[in-house]
This record gives C-alpha cells, structure tokens and sequence, in this order.
C-alpha cells in the first residue's frame, strides 16, 4: 500500500539506503507519519561512547516525554547500561537502535539490537562455581543447570533479576533493565519485550506476562521497550527516591 504510514516509516528510519525502492514508493504517500515522530535507524560495527549515545537517545524521548533530571538522569544510565553490556559483553559484529513515536496513541517505542552470542551464552559462560556471590544468592545450582540446558527464555527471565549478572557484580549489576522494568514500566503501561536464541519473554507493567521457546533462532539480542506519553507533563518520582524506593 503506497499510501501507508508503513513505507513511509521504512524510509524515515533509514531502510531506504539499503532498498532504494522505499524512497521511489514514499515520493507519493500520504505522508500520515511526521519525520520528527521516527528516530533514524543506527546500525553500525562499534558503540564508541555509550553515554553520548544514551543521552542522544533519551533527548528524542523528551520530545515527546518531559523527563524530571531524576528520571531523565536514570533512564540515560538504564540506556547506557543496555549499550555497554552490548559494547563488553555480547561478541557482536554489529549493533543497532531505532525509535518510533506513535501521535495518536501518544506511545513511544524504543528497540535495542545486536548480532552477538545472546544471552544464554554470555549468562552460562562461566561455571557456576565460579560466578559471584550475588548471582548465587539469586540463582541456584540447579537452576543455573536449567539455564544451560533450557531454551533461552528460562535464561533472559533470570538475567532480568537486579545483580544478577555473568560477570563481576561491580560492572554489571543490572540495574539499567531493572529501572526500566520495575520504575518505568509501571506508571507508564510499559511493555518489555526481549528475544535472543530461541527465547522470548515479555512485561508489561513490569510484571511478567510472556516466556517461551521460539521456533526458530535469532542471532544475538533484541530488546523493545514501548511506553505511553503524556504530552504537557513531566514524568517524575513521587519524591525522587532512588529507582525501586518511591516509585514513579
């Protein structure tokens, strides 16, 4: 359909360089969607600077939610998070992020890609006799067994517990999906959806709706989070506390 927004968002986020033909299609669509509501797709070999890259990212988000410089501040470290454990620990060839603002639902919707080993591999990498004290007063053995042995969906469920993490707690403890999960989503009818291997899991609200195998397997991670906007207000904690304490 030429006149859908659906061309038109292909060739706003930058699918057009790679299939010209989009560009031809999209002279004569409708233009329903406003260029400004897509944040051009990036798909690059190397994440350079992950903070520049979240702060740039959570800039396009205020256009559409004002952030209070708690939230604001929380959700570029919850970005950055995602990026760097990409950057250090996926294995990726390349990587890749996009936005799409949606005006009449007032819903926005950010997804996070890599090409890399996936979770269940860099999660499972170590014995577990070897990981840290926090990931074993989370994990068990036994179920650190399921997490190898399992589909991957069994794997990102654990992955997404706060200090749980397959390398040192220190560097890596979680919090950026943790914020995302259980101070973002709530207040905003989020919704989290994460696939990587053979595994999907998804919240909504931050509470855990969707886990299972897929029949087929995706190479490396895919992360989407999609939340409602509220234009004129700024979302903020009710009194600032720290993610997890007071609440949005």
């Amino acid at each position: 359909d030429e006149s859908s927004d659906t061309t038109e968002y292909l060739y706003y986020c930058g699918l057009g360089k790679i299939f010209p033909i989009i560009n031809e299609i999209c002279k004569t669509s409708s233009k329903k969607l406003n260029s400004e509501d897509v944040m051009k797709m990036t798909w690059e070999p190397s994440i350079k600077e992950p903070h520049t890259i979240a702060a740039r990212i959570v800039d396009w988000l205020e256009k559409r939610q004002k952030l209070s410089p708690k939230v604001e501040s929380d959700t570029i470290d919850s970005i950055e998070e995602i990026l760097r454990n990409i950057k250090q620990h996926s294995a990726y060839d390349d990587y890749g992020f996009l936005g799409q603002a949606y005006p009449t639902s007032n819903r926005v919707r950010l997804v996070f890609c890599d090409n890399g080993i996936g979770i269940k591999a860099h999660i499972t990498k170590r014995r577990y006799e070897d990981t840290h004290k926090m990931f074993q007063m989370h994990i068990t053995a036994a179920q650190f067994d399921d997490m190898k042995n399992k589909p991957s969906n069994f794997a990102i469920e654990k992955a997404s517990i706060y200090e749980v993490s397959g390398t040192d707690y220190v560097d890596n403890s979680g919090a950026g999906l943790d914020f995302i999960l259980r101070s973002l989503s709530p207040p905003t009818n989020g919704i989290v959806c994460i696939i990587s291997d053979d595994g999907y899991v998804c919240w909504k609200g931050g509470e855990l709706v969707d886990s299972f195998a897929l029949p087929f397997n995706f190479q490396g991670t895919l992360v989407a989070v999609c939340i409602d906007s509220t234009p004129d207000t700024i979302l903020t904690y009710k009194k600032e506390f720290e993610p997890g304490e007071g609440g949005l």
